[in-house]
């Protein structure tokens, strides 16, 4: 596993784009961004199958992304998440 995510470059340099695959998607760098595209997959703890379930499970990560920079700055906002 750790083989198959070890970025993979193209061409030499410290910025050279490259890829690495996980066992549910594949994650391109190009520089100093990293894009990741998720695979069509079900693997039973994740259900990835549909365009509908790829795209709900990057809004919730992206919400907790969100948050957890709230909570690491001490500058918490109202979130859907959590009701007091």
């Amino acid at each position: 596993m750790v083989e198959r995510m070890t970025p993979r470059s193209t061409e030499g340099g410290p910025y050279a784009p490259a890829f690495a695959e996980t066992h549910s998607g594949l994650v391109f760098f190009a520089g100093d961004r990293a894009y990741k595209v998720k695979k069509d997959v079900d693997l039973g703890f994740l259900d990835f199958t549909s365009r509908e379930k790829r795209l709900s499970s990057t809004s919730r990560r992206h919400a907790l992304i969100r948050f957890s920079r709230d909570v690491k700055s001490r500058k918490p906002r109202s979130t859907s998440f959590f009701t007091l």
